[in-house]
């Protein structure tokens, strides 16, 4: 009777072990087929931009029309939540539909979207999917920590992450329809002068120059027109800034006691001048609904 016991019990335990085996080699297989397919999707749109002439240390000259939509997405650091909230968001505001941009609608990745997160390799697919189905309408500028993220992946996931890195803009000079006025600046890197050596023309839909930037030269200190505040007092660690007559716009971060650290967005309306041009900044309550936490008028 003991032995038969022994035997059943044993016979349990190697059906569990087989089972969690199974289940742990399922899992494993999952994200090798995730990594392979992120890798495939990353040599692809790094094979378009190189064709677009797109490289390291470039900004582009973006031209939009008046009433068209720039969306800016601040740091969120590998929180995929995040992510999925502001585009959620977006989506009930009709402003992104199954992936696709509405029309006149620009949606810019400006900050610190990676980290040393699980997440982030969920967070690098999603921003991957959306360039894919919007390549000219979605801009991803590049400010990640190279040398930390993705450093539990395999040397041929970081060699084409960076490859892909590689092509990515480090600003964009927001024009409206007048060439010839000054643009807003929008950049994750702070007050850093982008130095031109030369800008060529291209007909890249409403990309109408790929600039050469000297990322060395700073600016001298400007005037911070405001760490943006809200109703309630909360501020954003990094908002609008103006040098001269020209306005820079960075990351958003939201002070930590405010409880909406990364799911933060801001939607600039463009106005027919575009100094006039106006910037809410929506970030989201602990009711997990997104309120409007500040205004600003460039003017």
């Amino acid at each position: 009777m003991n032995k038969r016991i022994i035997y059943i019990l044993s016979g349990i335990i190697a059906l569990v072990l087989g089972y969690g085996l199974f289940k742990g080699m399922r899992v494993f297989m999952r994200n090798r087929t995730s990594e392979a397919q992120t890798i495939s999707q990353l040599k692809s749109l790094t094979s378009a931009r190189i064709n677009m002439n797109f490289k390291a240390d470039q900004a582009l000259v973006l031209r939009v029309k008046e009433g068209s939509k720039v969306i800016i997405i601040g740091t969120i650091q590998g929180d995929m939540r995040a992510l999925a909230s502001i585009l959620e968001e977006l989506s009930q505001k009709e402003l992104i539909k199954n992936g696709e941009l509405a029309p006149d609608i620009y949606l810019m990745f400006n900050g610190t979207m990676l980290g040393d997160s699980l997440n982030s390799s969920d967070v690098l697919m999603t921003i991957l999917s959306l360039m894919k189905v919007n390549p000219r309408r979605i801009l991803y500028l590049g400010n990640e920590p190279l040398g930390q993220v993705f450093s539990d992946k395999e040397p041929s996931y970081r060699q084409a992450f960076r490859s892909f890195y590689g092509t990515l803009p480090v600003g964009i000079y927001l024009f409206g329809s007048d060439l010839t006025k000054k643009p807003i600046r929008i950049s994750p890197y702070g007050n850093k002068k982008f130095s031109h050596i030369a800008c060529e023309s291209v007909d890249l839909g409403n990309i109408k120059a790929i600039c050469t930037i000297d990322a060395r030269c700073s600016y001298p200190e400007g005037k911070l027109t405001g760490s943006i505040e809200s109703a309630q007092g909360d501020s954003l660690g990094l908002g609008v800034h103006r040098i001269g007559n020209q306005f820079h716009l960075v990351s958003f971060v939201v002070d930590k006691h405010s409880g909406a650290e990364n799911s933060v967005f801001g939607v600039l309306e463009v106005a027919a001048l575009l100094a006039e041009s106006e910037l809410t900044v929506y970030a989201q309550s602990d009711s997990s609904r997104f309120k409007e936490y500040a205004r600003y008028r460039f003017n």
